[in-house]
């Protein structure tokens, strides 16, 4: 065992500030209001944000830190923080280099070809090879007036670059989103006149147009792309196409390659007329967005996922069990997601009006840690965890709390947490700080694969 029964007294204790929800979780993290997340890093880790002192950073281990200026996304990895930013009121793009307790400083980035420019978002190799942040510089030309050029900045040249447009670009494009392979997607000004004629298109940094729903790129259509997975490979925007949707209407759309538009389907109760993809997991299998009824000037904010389809985002989290006493639920949209679905970031409308930021950490989010026995997440399995367990226990023949399931391993033969459920929790004990090893598990362990079982 890894405690005697004399401790259990002491453990109780301890248990008595230890609740089932805080070690499963059913709560959103609440941020404040007008404390905004726009993004999370790709591992979850650190939460990116702006609110009334500036831009900011959240982890769970070091709660929200200001940093300043206007954040605009976030990496993280082996403790070092970057973020991309704009500073002053021109803006000027700059970055952040620092650490999860929000130390660092802010540096000006190069101008692009002589020019100011905005960060939009921020990529980061896995490696740590390079760091890449989007945007789109001012523009000013004598014969067409002022429009908007695409760029990027790259740190192992530690300068910027212009993007050459597709075939019939012109003028007024963007970077939106920034991958961590180092490409790019957004849009451009298509066909028609310069600087504002024609009709914006979405692309990618390769110079290549990302095709409409129906038909070809022409002045009677339009799209952009809005978010790029950071495997480079899933661009997410939305497509009009007249003759399928009428008036302008748009559809949310993701592109899985660069040769194929893919229709999201509609979230239910909404008008089917206009609906957007603002936000992207790592991968594409996760998908967040808004859609629009012009006759009530209502928005329904949804989520679409590869194995769900799409649904409001406000049920997506009652399904998780996430408790939403206190907030609009119609309200509650995604701003980010980490890499693999496991944290979300988002905002969502509180009474009275006032808007406040929330996060999903991860251990909200899983059904399980792995090992099971690791209540707290935080990879040893020790007193902190067992105290977790004792006000899970039911004896046998009980029934196990909502957020107790993952302490009864045999949950398809019964829904109690009894003496052969702890004895599993027993076979997982590492001991404080001793992080389990799952090439060198302790002996007879079973950990689990992170589903319910």
């Amino acid at each position: 065992m890894i405690v005697n029964r004399m401790s259990v007294l002491m453990m109780v204790a301890l248990a008595i500030s230890f609740s089932v929800s805080s070690a499963f979780g059913v709560a959103l993290i609440d941020l404040g209001a007008d404390e905004i997340p726009n993004d999370v890093s790709a591992d979850g880790v650190v939460v990116s944000g702006n609110g009334g002192a500036g831009g900011f950073i959240w982890t769970s281990a070091n709660g929200k830190n200001t940093v300043g200026n206007v954040v605009k996304g976030v990496e993280h990895n082996a403790g070092t923080v970057w973020l991309g930013g704009n500073v002053g009121a021109n803006p000027d793009a700059n970055r952040w280099d620092g650490n999860v307790a929000g130390v660092g400083a802010w540096t000006a980035l190069p101008l692009m070809s002589g020019r100011d420019w905005q960060a939009t978002g921020i990529g980061v190799a896995s490696d740590q090879s390079d760091v890449w942040i989007g945007g789109y510089a001012n523009e000013d030309d004598p014969n067409t007036g002022p429009y908007k050029s695409a760029g990027r900045y790259k740190e192992s040249v530690n300068s910027t670059a212009q993007y050459s447009l597709p075939g019939g670009g012109h003028d007024n494009s963007y970077f939106y989103g920034t991958s961590n392979v180092g490409n790019f997607s957004g849009q451009y000004q298509h066909g028609g006149s310069a600087p504002s004629g024609g009709s914006r298109q979405a692309m990618v940094s390769n110079g290549t147009n990302l095709p409409p729903l129906i038909g070809a790129s022409h002045t009677s259509n339009e799209g952009s792309s809005y978010a790029i997975s950071s495997d480079g490979d899933v661009k997410v925007g939305f497509s009009s196409s007249p003759l399928a949707f009428g008036g302008g209407k748009c559809q949310a759309t993701y592109w899985p390659d660069t040769n194929t538009a893919t229709a999201i389907p509609f979230v239910a109760g909404s008008s089917q007329e206009w609906a957007r993809a603002y936000e992207v997991n790592g991968d594409g299998t996760m998908i967040a967005g808004r859609d629009y009824n012009f006759g009530t000037a209502a928005s329904i904010w949804w989520i679409w996922t590869s194995t769900g389809g799409t649904q409001a985002v406000s049920s997506y989290l009652t399904g998780l069990d996430v408790d939403l006493t206190g907030w609009d639920a119609a309200s509650m949209r995604i701003e980010g997601f980490a890499d693999d679905g496991s944290v979300l970031v988002g905002k969502g409308d509180k009474p009275g009006g006032s808007v406040h930021g929330w996060v999903l950490p991860d251990a909200l989010f899983k059904s399980c840690n792995v090992p099971f026995a690791d209540a707290d997440g935080d990879t040893d399995v020790d007193q902190i965890d067992f105290a977790a367990l004792q006000l899970c226990y039911t004896g046998s023949g009980g029934t196990a709390s909502s957020g107790c399931e993952c302490f009864n391993r045999n949950g398809g033969v019964d829904n109690d947490v009894d003496e052969e459920d702890f004895a599993q929790f027993e076979q997982c004990a590492t001991g404080p700080n001793v992080p389990y090893d799952d090439q060198n598990p302790p002996a007879f362990c079973t950990p689990g694969d992170g589903t319910l079982p």
